[in-house]
């Protein structure tokens, strides 16, 4: 029985759930798409707006908001955004981490990414813009993975069944006690 104890508990000194790729991929991709959510139609929404209350009837008002929603805006909600979704989708079952973990590295992400995009890319404005926009999904999960672990309301579950199989144990222990104990009644007889 000594097998069956230690192939079915979980190990309750191991802190850290496995890692999923499936998870991974999935953190990373639905971030990618919650910042082009908030990218991209929060900027039209945002660019609209700023048309209306700026404008002089000419282009230059639109190209304005945009410079805005870019240089300023953007950059708090995108990796709000990501950080947002990883997280949300990282807490799915048993597993949990940091939401400030998880936000840091996403804002970190994009100064890392403008810094790689201006040296790697020969100072193309789109290019480090890209990578400003691109890493904070990565940011987000590489954050969300360093302190992910499993929810409190999951360890009760593995010492119920660290308890099982003692309880198993102890009654096949007491078991052979009795049957010991019987077996030295009937030799007596």
């Amino acid at each position: 029985m000594g097998n069956v104890e230690s192939s079915n508990v979980v190990n309750p000194k191991v802190e850290r759930p496995p890692v999923s790729k499936g998870r991974i991929i999935g953190e990373v991709l639905a971030a990618m798409a919650a910042m082009g959510v908030v990218g991209g139609l929060g900027g039209v929404i945002f660019i609209k707006a700023y048309y209306n209350a700026f404008h002089d009837k000419d282009c230059m008002a639109g190209l304005a908001g945009l410079s805005v929603w870019i240089r300023l805006v953007c950059p708090f909600l995108i990796p709000l955004a990501a950080a947002t979704t990883v997280y949300l989708i990282g807490r799915i079952g048993e597993q949990t981490g940091s939401f400030w973990a998880t936000l840091g590295l996403s804002i970190v992400g994009p100064i890392l990414g403008m810094i790689a995009g201006k040296i790697a890319l020969s100072f193309d404005t789109w290019a480090h813009l890209e990578c400003a926009l691109l890493v904070p999904s990565l940011g987000a999960v590489i954050g969300f993975n360093l302190t992910r672990r499993y929810k409190e309301t999951f360890a009760p579950k593995a010492a119920a069944q660290k308890d099982f199989f003692q309880l198993v144990k102890e009654f096949e222990s007491k078991a052979s006690e009795n049957q010991s104990a019987r077996s030295e009644q009937a030799g007596r007889q």
